[in-house]
């Protein structure tokens, strides 16, 4: 499914994941396999964008 930016871009991910997160929003795990979408930085998930791999 596509999902559309502010700029008016589309931006679509080939495979469905999740990163698990506790009740203040930190992830569980360690690592972040594959991209993940940079509007993560306006949520306020900084700390899952130094662990991915890839911002996409």
């Amino acid at each position: 499914m596509q999902r559309g930016r502010c700029d008016g871009s589309e931006i679509r991910f080939d495979d469905n994941a999740v990163v698990l997160v506790n009740k203040q929003g930190e992830p569980i795990g360690t690592m972040v396999f594959g991209p993940v979408p940079h509007e993560l930085k306006r949520k306020k998930h900084l700390k899952i964008l130094t662990l991915a791999e890839h911002i996409a």
